[in-house]
């Protein structure tokens, strides 16, 4: 059975001037950090590269824009202060994270199917419908390239096909996040849940 790991920082716990004096961080990594007008994206920033300085190392952007590596699989994601990173040496895999909150009724239609629609019954089914959608397109490469209703988001856990792929989802409500991790494989896989602690 594959494995990920999927670990997670609340970078609400870290002050921005001592974020940026952890391990791992290269001196490229606090320049891009320092781009973002608000400090809640140079937080994430500098958490997503510290996760994948540490537990990735040498990466590199292929023709989409996404982070690579020749000897493993990852992906970030953050969400108002939440960063992840989906990591595995066995599968392609994707990841996403939202942090649960109130959506209005427009955004559930705009980005649902009717068959969809029809299964949401609160925010934390839209969340796990958009998280879900969001993670096959970032496991399959392409990015939100396609019309966001013809992405499968249901099962919001289990196989579904896309492209011609078939992919695995599971979906994790840790605290007050929904995330959901998809993988390039028709069968089930083991999650490991590490809460991060940033080391200085």
């Amino acid at each position: 059975m594959a494995k990920v790991q999927l670990y997670i920082i609340n970078t609400e716990k870290y002050e921005y001037q001592k974020l940026l004096k952890a391990k791992y961080l290269k001196d490229e990594d606090i320049a891009n950090a320092e781009k973002y007008k608000l400090e809640v994206g140079k937080k994430e920033h500098l958490a997503s590269d510290y996760l994948k300085n540490k537990y990735v190392g040498d990466y590199y952007y292929n023709e989409n824009e996404k982070p690579v590596s020749d000897t493993s699989f990852f992906n970030v994601s953050h969400s108002y202060g939440h960063v992840i990173m989906a990591y595995s040496k066995d599968v392609p895999v994707g990841a996403d994270v939202e942090l649960k909150r109130t959506v209005s009724p427009d955004l559930v239609k705009y980005v649902s199917s009717e068959s969809e629609y029809e299964k949401i019954k609160n925010d934390n089914d839209f969340y796990k419908l958009w998280t879900s959608k969001e993670s096959v397109v970032k496991c399959q490469g392409d990015g939100l390239l396609k019309n966001i209703k013809d992405i499968p988001g249901i099962p919001f856990e289990g196989k579904k096909t896309f492209d011609n792929d078939t992919y695995y989802s599971k979906i994790i409500e840790h605290d007050d996040i929904i995330v959901s991790i998809t993988i390039k494989d028709e069968n089930d896989f083991e999650i490991e849940v590490i809460n991060e602690e940033i080391s200085f």
